[in-house]
């Protein structure tokens, strides 16, 4: 197969593929990086793809979504082009990608993580754009910490007709494994905010909320692009889930605020739809409301702290205001007795002395 052609564009080596395409390595007239990926046009909408990609391009890029700098959906090869976005090292190139760093998880920068995802989903829907196609290798990392969400309205999407078996259905809900379509009803935003529930459960505890040990089993190992040879019967995946309706954490939450984010972790899980937020925007406004009333605890609480402070201050000199009134109180009522008592001593000295010189005389 001849190697594709972009005007302004030399394209090096092949540095990624997947069900939907192929991904390449490029460099631009001026100088700059990027990565080129050719769409397999039986397995995406162009129609759908571009009018996803047109609401998110408005003045200006949602934070957290990985940009398109250009496209072309009317080629005979459709692309579009985004940001290099990994490590480079001569020809050689290493995606930073949540896939090839799932091993760090669950860890220190796990809550993290996830309220980056979130807040991401909710620019998108915004937007008015449901992503559909959540996975791991889809969440890039840039080195400021921040994450850039990938492939949007690809892989399990209505209007196409090859679907190859991702990852990325292992996160989606019943209803999307039985219907895509649904897509196009706005039903997309209830499915990411299944997605997002069943990733952000697999970062924080290493597991997936249902069906773990299968799914665990034909999902890619970390640091591996994909597992091959895996064929799946989508309606399948979803009878499976729906037979195992509850989940439980692992664990004991730390404290009230992780307590409080699991909470709203376990409202995105729910099996059927109408019982999930309508949105991740909703999620995410839970997440910072949790977030800003732990802080006005906080300041309430150092407040308090910072009163009763000021109060024991405040009883400390009361207590030695009162001991010092008192001593003095003490110490003058000691020099009247002692002055007193000197006046007496002098008043006989005197007399003595009178008494000694009447005597003399």
């Amino acid at each position: 197969m001849d190697q594709p052609r972009v005007a302004g564009l030399q394209l090096g080596k092949q540095i990624g593929h997947g069900g939907c395409g192929r991904v390449y390595r490029a460099t631009e007239t001026g100088g700059g990086d990027c990565a080129v990926k050719f769409f397999t046009t039986a397995a995406m909408s162009r129609r759908l793809l571009e009018k996803m990609s047109v609401r998110l391009d408005g003045e200006t890029w949602p934070e957290g979504v990985m940009p398109v700098t250009s496209a072309d959906f009317a080629a005979s090869l459709p692309f579009w082009i985004t940001p290099l976005v990994g490590e480079t090292d001569g020809d050689s190139f290493s995606p930073s990608n949540l896939q090839m760093q799932l091993n760090d998880h669950p860890g220190i920068g796990s809550w993290k993580l996830v309220k980056a995802i979130a807040r991401a989903l909710a620019e998108m829907h915004r937007r008015r754009v449901a992503h559909g196609n959540l996975k791991p290798g889809n969440v890039f990392l840039t080195k400021e910490g921040g994450v850039l969400l990938a492939d949007w309205a690809l892989g399990n999407m209505p209007e196409i007709h090859q679907f190859a078996f991702t990852d990325a259905v292992l996160y989606q809900a019943p209803e999307q494994l039985r219907n895509p379509a649904g897509y196009l009803d706005e039903g997309g935003y209830r499915w990411d905010v299944y997605s997002f529930g069943v990733l952000a459960f697999r970062l924080l505890t290493g597991r997936f909320p249902r069906c773990h040990e299968t799914f665990n089993f034909v999902a890619p190992a970390p640091g591996e692009a994909r597992k091959e040879g895996i064929h799946a019967d989508l309606k399948k995946i979803a009878r499976n889930l729906e037979a195992q309706d509850s989940f439980t954490w692992p664990d004991e939450a730390k404290n009230p605020l992780e307590l409080g984010f699991r909470e709203w972790i376990d409202r995105c899980l729910p099996l059927s739809a109408e019982m999930r937020p309508w949105s991740m925007i909703d999620v995410a406004a839970g997440f910072d409301a949790l977030e800003a009333k732990v802080t006005i605890d906080g300041d309430r609480e150092a407040f308090l702290d910072q009163r009763r402070r000021a109060e024991r201050r405040a009883w400390r000199a009361l207590f030695f205001a009162g001991a010092a009134t008192a001593s003095a109180v003490v110490l003058g009522g000691l020099w009247q007795l002692s002055n007193s008592q000197l006046i007496k001593e002098r008043d006989a000295r005197e007399v003595d002395v009178a008494v000694l010189k009447t005597t003399g005389d």
